[in-house]
């Protein structure tokens, strides 16, 4: 196939003049060789087949973007034009002189007539003076062999022109059609040969001329060969234009000729073992065209005589797209398409195989990029890419020759190895660490990128899911931890594994079980009124007793249960802001975040019928690192309803230019802080935060005050409200209701 060219053929009133003043004249393309055209039409395989879905699509297709009511595509035959597929019109088996598609093919350009009445070509065309009364007329050749063959057309009763938007639409689906015809002509060509299409062939050849005639049709290569001497006697041009040779040079070679000199041998074995049968080989053989190359066929042979001697027919299937489309398939399924490396899947299967092939322990290796997401964020997607293609890299030239580097996805790499000691991994963790922290050089930038690395040791008989999820364990105690970026699994890491299982066990029946439970904080001004309450989930576990969130929240978020407690959680404070008459905030996890959020929340508030900014979302720094999201999702809450509160302000990623980007409603200052306002240090924190929020016409609320000192200065700083033991501890509703009753007087006094 080849790109096409567009032309536009000039459309020619009854008086001779140009029809359409808009339409532009081009030279028509040069006239093809009529015998090279109808090889490249037969070769394709495709006149006389049935109808299929995939060809009646891209007609549909045709005839619906256009707005006409008739589409086809049409191949021009030696006296006829034949339609492979037709919409709102029977133009099969047409006489070639009256088709319209003749002058698509003969001047290998897009012919449109605007009006076929008054075109002196087609007026007396019986599809125009008869059924189905064709005015208008477009038509963009198809091709094969870079030679016209057929054209994609649409059509319609009325007069009117084909704007150029029309015509590109047009020559695209042109072009799909054309793809489709070569893949399955190629699928055809790769197809074994079937034996009754090969018996046919085999009985009605005899000599040249016979098998010359009889391979007229053949699309695949064929040749006859004596059994004997094993010379060729006789070659279809389909193999000369596959294997390269010319007829002559052909018929000077033998059959080992085209075989690799390494195997002939096993081939004239294999000739002189069935040397008066045929047979369809289910066996891949190779093949030497005339350059050198290889080739993947598959060949199916009978018995003739041919012009007197004991001879073999072939016919051969040239496999070696589809092999290879088969290995790219298995590569693409087992590899990153990025960086190259191994997937996890394939990973898994490289420790399971080095397990079984020695009896030394496999260390297990996870390197985690700290904050990446924020480098790829600022840095662009394109860079970020190039990033993980350089730390894949560097991992794999820091480790020892015969490790397996892979890439489990995102920005998380796994390295499975032999060592000899912890120590030994250890020291092989430290160089994969130095080589990625390493700046990096891209298109004149410079990019700093800091990781993690978590480590098991593996034990006999331990399997390649437990050594990976050993080692993402310890990834994320490396993560968590200040100072520690290599650490490797131990037993009280798997003891916490174990607690892990159990917690996410337990998780799910306490959905089910309804053991969840809110409690509420309150947050006074420092006048001493309640102003709102904050809602702290709270899960009555049946054994463990009351568990924190701390507990049992990273299990929620990992496994996705978050999305099910969170829900729940949004139900519940919605009521509780209801018969409370107060304002309630509740937090809500990284996870949640997302535009299913906006929904619930505003589902909530129409249920209990709540007054605009009564239910406050607390969100952490992290959750806001994609700002532009982030202000979409912050939008949707605010459209229905909902103040936006920062929590833990200040131990996260924000930076002042993007927090000014962001409509929030409060900050509220992370008890680690107020633990210091008892030295100048915490002091001068807590009034950068309080003047920030100042600037940014945003509240302050102080987190965690515990003591009457702390109090005390964050109400000389100029915070006015805040929360803590000092103030209030959390309770169940019952007692928030009388807190609020209590105050609610306090204040009529």
């Amino acid at each position: 196939m080849q790109p096409m060219e567009t032309r536009v053929v000039p459309i020619v009133s009854c008086g001779g003049a140009i029809d359409d003043g808009h339409t532009t004249t081009t030279m028509p393309a040069p006239a093809h060789a009529e015998t090279d055209r109808l090889a490249a039409l037969h070769r394709l395989g495709i006149l006389e087949t049935s109808r299929e879905r995939v060809y009646d699509e891209i007609t549909a297709l045709a005839a619906q973007l256009i707005n006409v009511p008739m589409a086809a595509i049409t191949l021009i035959d030696r006296d006829r034009h034949w339609s492979k597929s037709a919409v709102g019109v029977d133009v099969n088996d047409k006489p070639r002189a009256v088709a319209f598609c003749d002058h698509v093919v003969a001047t290998d350009s897009i012919v449109v007539v605007n009006d076929a009445t008054r075109d002196l070509r087609f007026a007396a065309s019986a599809l125009v003076v008869g059924d189905p009364h064709v005015r208008f007329y477009a038509g963009v050749p198809l091709h094969s062999d870079a030679l016209p063959v057929g054209a994609l057309c649409v059509m319609g009763p009325d007069p009117r022109e084909l704007s150029e938007a029309d015509a590109q639409v047009l020559t695209l689906l042109a072009r799909q059609a054309e793809q489709l015809m070569e893949l399955q002509w190629r699928r055809q060509l790769e197809a074994p040969p079937q034996p009754r299409e090969v018996g046919e062939l085999a009985a009605a050849i005899h000599d040249t001329t016979s098998f010359s005639e009889a391979c007229e049709r053949q699309h695949r290569p064929a040749w006859v060969y004596d059994i004997e001497t094993l010379e060729f006697l006789a070659v279809n041009e389909r193999a000369l234009e596959h294997y390269g040779w010319s007829r002559d040079r052909w018929l000077q070679m033998t059959i080992l000729d085209i075989r690799p000199i390494d195997n002939a041998a096993v081939l004239e074995a294999a000739i002189r073992n069935n040397a008066v049968q045929g047979y369809i080989s289910s066996r891949t053989w190779q093949h030497v065209r005339a350059d050198g190359s290889r080739m993947d066929v598959q060949v199916a042979t009978a018995q003739v005589v041919f012009e007197g001697i004991p001879a073999r027919l072939v016919v051969m299937s040239d496999i070696t797209t589809r092999l290879h489309s088969q290995e790219l398939l298995l590569y693409s399924e087992l590899h990153d398409h990025l960086t190259g490396l191994p997937n996890r899947r394939h990973f898994l299967e490289q420790i399971g195989a080095r397990a079984e092939a020695s009896i030394d322990d496999i260390t297990v290796m996870i390197v985690g990029l700290d904050r990446f997401k924020l480098v790829n964020d600022a840095a662009g997607h394109e860079t970020g890419d190039t990033l993980l293609g350089s730390v894949a890299a560097r991992i794999a030239a820091a480790c020892p020759p015969d490790a397996v580097v892979a890439r489990l996805g995102g920005d998380e790499f796994a390295v499975a190895m032999h060592t000899d000691s912890r120590l030994d991994a250890v020291a092989v963790a430290d160089a994969v660490l130095a080589s990625v922290c390493t700046p990096i050089q891209i298109r004149g930038g410079e990019y700093y990128l800091m990781a993690s690395i978590g480590i098991t040791v593996g034990r006999p008989q331990a399997t390649p899911h437990a050594m990976l999820a050993e080692a993402d364990v310890a990834l994320y105690a490396a993560e968590q931890s200040r100072g520690r970026n290599v650490v490797v699994f131990d037993d009280d890491m798997r003891s916490a594994m174990a607690e892990w299982s159990a917690i996410q066990r337990d998780l799910h029946h306490a959905i089910e079980r309804d053991e969840f439970e809110l409690e509420y904080q309150p947050i006074f001004d420092f006048s001493g009124t309640a102003v709102s309450f904050e809602a702290l989930l709270r899960w009555n576990h049946p054994v463990r007793g009351l568990v924190m969130p701390g507990i049992f929240i990273h299990v929620a978020e990992e496994t996705g249960l978050i999305a099910h407690i969170g829900r729940w959680v949004l139900h519940e404070a919605g009521r509780a802001a209801a018969l409370l008459d107060v304002d309630i905030s509740f937090n809500v996890s990284v996870h949640q975040f997302n535009e299913a959020l906006v929904t619930d929340f505003g589902r909530v508030m129409d249920e209990h019928r709540l007054r605009p900014g009564q239910l406050i979302i607390e969100v952490t720094e992290s959750a806001l690192a994609d700002t532009h999201l982030s202000q979409r999702i912050i939008n949707g809450l605010r459209s229905r309803g909902a103040r936006i509160w920062i929590d833990d302000f200040g131990t996260g990623y924000s930076s002042l230019s993007r927090l000014s980007e962001l409509t929030v409603d409060a900050f509220k200052l992370d008890q680690s802080f107020i633990a210091n306002v008892g030295n100048a240090e915490g002091v001068s924190i807590a009034k950068s935060v309080i003047g920030l929020g100042r600037a940014l016409s945003v509240d302050v609320i102080a987190e965690g005050i515990e003591t009457q000192e702390q109090l005390m200065v964050m109400t000389v700083l100029g915070c006015r409200s805040g929360q803590g033991y000092h103030l209030g501890r959390s309770m169940p509703l019952d007692q928030a209701i009388a807190l609020v009753a209590t105050s609610s007087r306090a204040a009529h006094v």
